[in-house]
């Protein structure tokens, strides 16, 4: 009969060895059945606040992505009406493309037919028109310019101030 003995863990010795090991944790104040509970207690407060973390997170996601679900609303928005607007500008540009074209067929018609004194006194005077009207326009845009400057109201008019509102700190009596 041969017996194996492969160490502490065989017979006897394992007995002790559990024993040894119970006293030791008591020693530490974990040992038995009170110390597996309270470790028990220690994980599932654990998970607990794992848990509580993992859920905090995960409404501070479902937050962000209701934020960006409603951001790209808006862009979607947005960007059909900008789509709606240049198809609009397209065909207003198709529309002022087709009147510059009859106008400059009206105008290469009247130069063949020898009006082209009459043309070029059009033509001059829409330049003049629209330089009259770009000079008296930047000359209004300049004197509001210097009027903000200067502190008065923006449409030109600078308000008359009276004698007494430049009588500050004057000194004297009657």
């Amino acid at each position: 009969q041969t017996s194996r003995q492969t160490g502490p863990t065989s017979g006897p010795a394992r007995a002790m060895a559990s024993t040894s090991r119970n006293r030791g944790s008591n020693w530490f104040g974990g040992g038995g059945a009170a110390g597996g509970a309270s470790r028990d207690r220690a994980r599932l407060v654990e998970m607990e606040l794992a848990e509580k973390q993992n859920n905090e997170q995960l409404d501070s996601l479902s937050e962000q992505v209701a934020m960006l679900k409603s951001l790209t609303m808006d862009i979607d928005a947005e960007v059909k009406e900008q789509n709606s607007f240049l198809e609009r500008m397209q065909g207003g540009f198709g529309s002022a493309s087709e009147a510059l074209g009859k106008t400059m067929q009206s105008l290469d018609a009247m130069g063949r037919r020898g009006g082209t004194r009459l043309a070029m006194v059009i033509i001059v005077g829409i330049v003049g028109l629209f330089l009259v009207v770009w000079f008296g326009l930047a000359s209004r845009h300049d004197d509001a310019a210097a009027a903000d400057k200067l502190g008065a109201p923006s449409g030109g008019l600078v308000a008359e101030s009276s004698p007494a509102d430049t009588d500050v700190g004057a000194v004297g009596g009657p």
